[in-house]
């Protein structure tokens, strides 16, 4: 089904994303080792969290959309995908869409 083409990587990703997720948020609160959190610093400590994961997680996130659109079916598999996208425009290409990814 179309729909469901490319799942297999982000699915994958959400379960270790998590793990590095709260991973990363609790080392950033010990680095800035204060005794007392606002909401304010809750809220620095999730942006800058999600600022790395987005670099993680675009290159996930562009395959599944083109998996997902690809009536031609010109890949068989998420990696071949991947592998085209990364020939056809190197790292530059695996992140289009990364800016739209950090604001959502």
């Amino acid at each position: 089904m179309q729909l469901y083409s490319g799942i297999y990587y982000p699915l994958l990703f959400q379960t270790i994303g998590f793990s590095i997720v709260f991973s990363i948020y609790e080392f950033y609160r010990r680095i800035r080792s204060k005794e007392v959190y606002s909401t304010l610093d809750g809220v620095e400590n999730g942006a800058m969290v999600g600022l790395f994961i987005s670099f993680l997680s675009t290159p996930i996130e562009l395959v599944k959309c083109i998996m997902q659109s690809d009536s031609q079916k010109r890949y068989k598999s998420s990696p071949e995908c991947l592998r085209a996208i990364y020939e056809e425009s190197g790292v530059r290409g695996l992140y289009k869409g990364n800016v739209s990814l950090i604001l959502r």
